[in-house]
């Protein structure tokens, strides 16, 4: 990550440690709603818990 005087950095994933799938869901929250501010239908994958657009069929989704 680039800090705010420009040097490069990486992130402390010892202090992270247990909260990577909150951070995740909190991503996938704010990415839903994104998507749904500019009109795309956005469900939320049961398996997952990602934020899945329904104009896609799950079977597409699932090849990439």
């Amino acid at each position: 990550m680039l800090t705010e005087d420009g040097r490069v950095g990486a992130l402390d994933m010892q202090r992270l440690r247990g909260r990577i799938h909150e951070f995740g869901a909190v991503s996938q929250a704010f990415l839903a709603q994104n998507l749904r501010n500019v009109g795309v239908e956005v469900t939320v994958d049961r398996a997952t818990g990602a934020a899945r657009v329904v104009a896609i069929p799950e079977r597409s989704a699932r090849r990439l």
